[in-house]
């Protein structure tokens, strides 16, 4: 065979790879691990770890990837992974990039006033409380029922009322 002919085989397992590889290689590294801790868990030896650590790179390995070409993590899991570790942290693809294509649109324009927010809770008052008293929801709500039992009981009561 030829250079050519070398470098063809080696293009084409690369884009079998790039396109293929990374789903391949999180769901074989996940099935791995399964069986890997299945092992271990009824008695297996020590040579199961060894296949448990090489399928969990194999799982990160396939995040890695999908996140070089995606532009996103498909799991916090593998993200904290390879933020939290040192050497990994060298191959997160997002940390070094710029800002991603979609950028997101502004909710507000810049000069907009933005008014400070008040805590819903504390801002209704019930009738007939002074100007100033602030009363919560729970307080309300006590407030609504004792005014429930009273008009029952003024209903109950016929005779009281002159």
């Amino acid at each position: 065979m030829s250079l050519i002919a070398y470098l063809a085989i080696a293009v084409l397992i690369a884009v079998v790879l790039w396109t293929v590889g990374p789903i391949t290689a999180r769901i074989v590294g996940g099935l791995g691990v399964l069986v890997c801790l299945a092992a271990l868990a009824t008695g297996g030896s020590a040579s199961w770890i060894s296949a448990l650590m090489l399928s969990v790179l194999l799982w990160l390995l396939g995040h890695i990837l999908t996140a070089y070409k995606k532009r996103t993590w498909r799991s916090r899991l593998a993200q904290a992974i390879v933020a939290r570790t040192p050497l990994l942290r060298m191959l997160d693809p997002l940390s070094r990039r710029g800002p991603t294509r979609r950028t997101p649109r502004r909710l507000t324009p810049r000069r907009a006033v933005r008014r400070p927010r008040t805590p819903r809770a504390r801002t209704r008052m019930p009738p007939g409380s002074p100007q100033g008293a602030e009363v919560g929801d729970f307080e309300l709500w006590e407030r609504e029922i004792a005014a429930d039992r009273h008009d029952q009981r003024r209903a109950q009561s016929p005779g009281e009322d002159s």
